[in-house]
């Protein structure tokens, strides 16, 4: 049996960098003992790794350019393997949460990840900007950058030339926010911020706006998620242990596998099977489009919670009126 692509990963980075996780443990124990503070929905900023990363080739003065993404590599393998969820999508689902357009990028919402770092599978159709890449999956999880505590989506993506990383400073929209990783990249290098041709734009953004749809839906309220078969489950991050060298997380023995939006697809493929035709009366049957919708619960004169839907595509005048899918948990 072929080996799991993250447990992979894994493997090939301990060697790579032997006691990396041992090294990390000991930085991540820092916040714990309060000696530094960071955001509680960032496991470990990457400024921990780059130190790590940095002393390991101290005495290669072209490390940087050999080994630049390693340390959000490492930071994203790190994390992951505190809780190990690998989340297979539904093709169907996968495509229709993919092609929803996103108007505002909820940040507060992006926060409540289920985990601190997800692997995503994807079915192939999100290809690495540049050499095209299939990506077989990608990790993402949060970082609070401890220079200006700035929140950042970090994606790791699997391809067959390797893992490559990509840092989404979170802004209001996805083009603003693409255009931020532009600017912080330019003053690293020193050199001004040119205009950007229009095409390696938009491949960036056709990958980023895929790629986050999923993550989107894994901090909704209405998932459609699966543990073992059993949809009656609580996604819930892991509680560390105390030991006489001070807290520490546990990785599990063996990965957690999600199934998500199967019955979602189980919906969306009856309705796009159906041989329905319009009427004389009213329009040519259709399909309206998915789309994200925000919802604000608690007291009007109090600090009220944003929670975030996907609205599936809604088939129209089938039968002459709209029908909203109904989603049965089996």
């Amino acid at each position: 049996m072929e080996q799991l692509r993250p447990l992979k990963h894994i493997q090939e980075y301990s060697k790579k960098y032997p006691d990396c996780w041992k090294s990390l443990d000991y930085l991540r124990n820092s916040v714990d003992n309060g000696e530094i503070v960071w955001e509680k929905w960032c496991f470990l900023p990457i400024a921990a790794a780059y130190s790590l990363v940095s002393e390991f080739h101290r005495n290669d003065p072209m490390w940087q350019f050999k080994h630049g993404m390693d340390a959000g590599i490492l930071t994203a393998l790190y994390t992951w393997r505190i809780s190990q969820g690998i989340y297979k999508f539904d093709s169907d689902f996968f495509d229709s949460l993919t092609s929803t357009p996103i108007e505002k990028l909820p940040i507060d919402i992006l926060c409540r990840l289920p985990e601190w770092c997800v692997y995503i599978e994807s079915n192939g159709s999100i290809h690495y900007p540049g050499d095209n890449d299939i990506v077989y999956g990608y990790y993402v999880h949060l970082e609070h950058d401890m220079n200006d505590g700035r929140t950042e989506v970090r994606f790791v993506f699997d391809t067959e030339k390797g893992l490559f990383t990509f840092p989404l400073h979170l802004k209001e929209t996805v083009d603003k926010s693409i255009l931020a990783c532009y600017e912080e990249s330019q003053k690293h290098l020193n050199t001004p911020l040119t205009t950007l041709e229009n095409d390696v734009f938009d491949i960036h953004k056709n990958v980023i706006t895929k790629a986050i749809s999923p993550l989107l839906y894994l901090c909704s309220e209405n998932q459609d998620i699966k543990l073992n078969g059993k949809t009656d489950i609580s996604l819930k991050k892991p509680l560390p242990k105390k030991t006489k060298k001070g807290i520490r997380f546990f990785p599990p023995e063996k990965p957690s596998f999600f199934e998500v939006g199967f019955n979602v697809g189980k919906t969306l493929r009856s309705y796009s099977d159906g041989s329905a035709s319009g009427t004389h009366s009213g329009p040519r049957p259709h399909i309206r489009r998915s789309h994200w919708h925000t919802f604000l619960s608690g007291k009007r004169d109090s600090d009220r919670i944003r929670s975030l839907k996907w609205l599936p595509p809604i088939p129209v005048n089938f039968d002459g009126s709209e029908v909203t899918p109904t989603i049965h948990h089996v």
